[in-house]
Order: structure tokens, then C-alpha cells, then sequence
């Protein structure tokens, strides 16, 4: 279903990275020095490279869900006597209200 939803879209409209970039640039989640990278993961996706869009986005998707919590308070990682920092583990559990 996605390739035949892919297909129409590439029929119907002319879709350029520029615009991937445009929507990632206005998004209100979308770190600003990550707006290329993310963008970049959208275009392989469209362009049916999923394997590419995946290992990009990934990774972008995780930081982008620790900065909507730490945004609302939520501890996503702690610092160790050294200064290090250490990312919680997804196990953990947390509450919002």
C-alpha cells in the first residue's frame, strides 16, 4: 500500500527536497541543526529508498521525542560524577499528567 500511495503521489505532484526541507524548517519539533538530515531521511523515504530513510530517521525520531520530554520536564538522561552523561533507558516508566 505504500509503494501504490508513493506511485500516485509521484504522478500527481512534482516533490523536491526543497521541500522536505521547507516542512522540516517550519516544524515546530524539528531541532534547527537538524532540519537537512531529517529532511534528507523524508526524501529517501519518498524516493522508495527505505533502508536509507529508516538508519537516518531512527535516530532523529529518538532525539526528537527526549526534547519534547525534557521540554515538559521529564529526565531523559543523568550525569555521572564525571560529567559523562548517560541516556535513561526506555524501560524506565514515567507519569504525565
Amino acid at each position: 500500500m505504500i509503494n501504490e500511495g508513493l506511485n500516485q503521489l509521484h504522478k500527481e505532484d512534482k516533490f523536491s527536497k526543497e521541500i522536505f526541507e521547507n516542512i522540516c524548517h517550519k516544524s515546530p519539533i524539528v531541532p534547527k541543526n537538524r532540519e537537512k538530515i531529517i529532511a534528507n531521511a523524508l526524501w529517501s523515504g519518498f524516493q522508495k529508498d527505505f533502508i536509507a530513510a529508516i538508519y537516518l530517521l531512527c535516530p532523529q525520531v529518538e532525539n526528537i521525542i527526549r526534547d519534547q520530554l525534557k521540554k515538559i520536564k521529564v529526565r531523559t538522561s543523568n550525569l555521572d560524577k564525571n560529567n559523562i552523561e548517560t541516556y535513561n533507558s526506555p524501560e524506565y516508566s514515567f507519569k504525565i499528567t
